[in-house]
Formats: structure tokens, C-alpha cells, sequence
């Protein structure tokens, strides 16, 4: 019995290193980074910035603009505590001093489509508000709202019900933005297309006639605009809207055309 426990005591002796080396040979389980949040720094950067917006001084307005739209661009910050930041950056384009709105603007562009065009539609009628109709502002953020063509209806529906605005460099700049959707779908091309179309073929015919001076004038003001928007949407040049509604009527149910 002496022996047998002997022996036994013996082979565990031996098998002892061997495990260990075998242990060790085992690798250690990795380790799962935990990604970083920036969501708290977020929430407190946003708490009271609301009642701060109309008293910074524009060397602190311009930075805080930029921080702004750092946290919405950030993954790690929730979407529910982004929420608000469209509105505070709108909130800066509103502002009359041009650099604090110009920032503003271009903070919006780079929210983008949705809640970012949708502001700057906020700066834009605030701007028409206080008869800010061809100022530096009001053509970024015209010239913005280009650059995102976003399609939805909202934005689409508020542009197109500017080519009825009392004021020709407004109505100029809203067309000029429609051209901005030449990349659109098909069905939202032709549709703008025809809006163009209804809007303007018709000042354009009168303003040939030398009586209607109201009506060169106009057209004299936007056609700088309409031209290339109608171009840009049907994807080929024309000589004049005439010649569009023609290709239109043509073509309009003609989906290779469009392409």
C-alpha cells in the first residue's frame, strides 16, 4: 500500500511541470476594448448653452458652433443628446453678425439632410423676415441647401413655394437650389422639371413682347437660374424653355430619356 501511494506521489511529481508548461502555453483571453464615450462631456457642454446663444461675443459663438457639430458628427454621443443641436446651431445662423452665421450654415450643411436642411430653412426665413434678401448669409444657405438636394418633401415643398416670392434674387436663388437635384431619382427630376416648367415659361414667353417690361425684367433676374436648373434636372442643354417644354411633353413617360 506504501508503495502504491509512493508511486502515485511520484508520477504527480513528474506530470506537474508538464501541466504547468502546458497552462502556459495557453493564450489569455483578449481583451475587449471598451469604447469611449464622449457622451457625458455632450450633455454637460449642452446644459444652459440655450440661454448663452444671443450673449456670446463671436470669437466665443464661432467655436461653440464648431463644437456643436463635432458632437452631432460624434458616434459616441447618443442620438437622444443630440437632438437639440440643429436647433442651437440654427439658433447661431440667425445672428447678424455674418462670420457667427456664415459658421452656422456651414455647421448645418455638415449635419445634412433632414434635420440639417430643415434648419437652414429656419435661418433662410429669418432672413427673408428681417429683408435680408441678397446678403452673403442668405446665399450660403440658399447655396447649401443646393449642395444637400434633400429630398424630402418638406425641404422640396418649401423651396418650390419660393418661386413665388415678392423678391426676384430670392425666387433666383430658390430655383438656382432646385438645380441642385440633378442627381435626384427620376420621378423627383420630372417633377421639378415641370414645377420650372408651370413657373417660368410663361414670363419667359411675355418678356419677349415690348410692352410687358415687368415681365423682361423678371425674367431678366431668374433666367441666370432657371436655364441651368431646367439643364441639370433634364440632364441635356436647352435653347430656351420653349425647347424644354417640348423634350417634356415628349418625353415625359420616356424613363431612358431622364436617364
Amino acid at each position: 500500500m506504501n508503495r502504491a501511494i509512493a508511486g502515485l506521489v511520484l508520477v504527480l511529481a513528474a506530470a506537474g511541470p508538464a501541466s504547468s508548461a502546458l497552462a502556459d502555453d495557453v493564450p489569455p483571453a483578449p481583451v475587449v476594448p471598451v469604447p469611449p464615450t464622449h457622451d457625458p462631456d455632450a450633455v454637460k457642454y449642452l446644459q444652459g448653452l440655450a440661454d448663452k446663444i444671443d450673449k456670446q461675443a463671436a470669437e466665443e459663438a464661432i467655436p461653440t458652433v464648431k463644437t456643436l457639430v463635432n458632437y452631432w458628427k460624434d458616434p459616441a454621443v447618443k442620438a437622444e443628446t443630440k437632438a437639440p443641436i440643429p436647433g442651437l446651431v440654427a439658433r447661431y445662423g440667425k445672428r447678424k453678425e455674418a462670420p457667427v452665421a456664415l459658421e452656422a450654415v456651414k455647421g448645418l450643411e455638415e449635419i445634412g439632410k433632414s434635420e440639417g436642411s430643415k434648419n437652414l430653412l429656419v435661418v433662410v426665413d429669418a432672413l427673408l423676415d428681417r429683408g435680408d434678401f441678397d446678403g452673403d448669409v442668405t446665399k450660403a444657405a440658399f447655396a447649401s441647401l443646393k449642395r444637400l438636394a434633400d429630398p424630402d418633401e418638406a425641404v422640396v415643398k418649401a423651396l418650390l413655394k419660393l418661386f413665388h416670392y415678392k423678391d426676384d434674387a430670392v425666387v433666383a436663388k430658390a430655383v438656382e437650389a432646385i438645380g441642385g437635384y440633378g442627381a435626384a431619382p427620376i420621378e423627383l427630376r420630372k417633377s421639378l422639371f415641370e414645377e420650372v416648367l408651370k413657373s417660368f415659361e410663361g414670363v419667359e414667353s411675355e418678356s419677349h413682347r415690348p410692352t410687358n417690361k415687368a415681365a423682361f425684367n423678371r425674367w431678366s433676374a431668374v433666367s441666370a437660374s432657371v436655364m441651368p436648373a431646367v439643364t441639370a434636372l433634364g440632364h441635356r442643354p436647352f435653347a430656351d424653355l420653349a425647347a424644354a417644354r417640348q423634350w417634356f411633353n415628349d418625353h415625359s413617360k420616356d424613363a431612358d430619356a431622364w436617364k
